[in-house]
């Protein structure tokens, strides 16, 4: 397999970008220029960065690791639904937030659910042969859906004139799943130079 260079990677990433500034922007250097220094220009803009960051990371290296291992599937939004649905509901819930094993908890929590999800489609691919580009596909529209409705009904903000839950308690300003992002991604790029991990490939 040819390795490309990480550069080239990052390069074909913001290419997209770059040409829906030109085409949208009625000054594209000027917006080019606040895309860069931007999130870096005071803390908060910094640290929302980091926040926004954070579901792309988790949810980049398990695709990163189901592709390495033939596992594609169509389920990560409706997985990414679930997950935050579910954190965010216990986050509300849970008067101790702030203690670190209730945050473990609703971690283990998060990841039972969707990887629940994840296990049912396998299951009717190696049970029934039914393909797991279509299982999990459907389940994701059904999981987003039903996301939605425990959001916008029995977990509504009382009094709000928007659709959302209550809010999080402010434990952290940067929350500390990019630490935990972070961390797995450095076990990751370590792995893959093991042997277990070639074999996965």
């Amino acid at each position: 397999m040819i390795k490309k260079p990480i550069f080239i990677i990052i390069l074909l990433t913001f290419i997209p970008t770059l040409i829906l500034m030109f085409l949208l922007s009625s000054d594209p250097l000027f917006s080019l220029y606040a895309f860069i220094t931007g999130p870096f220009s005071n803390s908060y803009s910094f640290n929302s960065m980091l926040t926004r960051a954070t579901p792309l990371i988790l949810t980049s290296i398990g695709a990163f690791i189901a592709l390495k291992t033939n596992s594609f599937n169509l389920g990560g939004e409706g997985q990414v639904y679930l997950g935050a649905t579910l954190t965010g509901i216990l986050a509300v819930y849970f008067k101790d937030f702030e203690s670190p094993v209730t945050l473990i908890l609703i971690i283990i929590a998060a990841l039972l659910a969707t990887g629940a999800v994840t296990w049912f489609s396998a299951w009717l691919e190696i049970k029934y042969k039914i393909s797991s580009l279509i299982t999990t596909y459907l389940l994701s529209m059904i999981t987003i859906h039903i996301c939605n409705f425990f959001v916008t009904n029995p977990f509504l903000k009382a009094n709000s004139n928007i659709l959302t839950t209550e809010n999080i308690p402010n434990a952290y300003t940067v929350n500390s799943g990019f630490i935990i992002a972070v961390i797995i991604a450095a076990i990751i790029a370590f792995c893959r130079s093991t042997p277990c991990f070639r074999k996965l490939q």
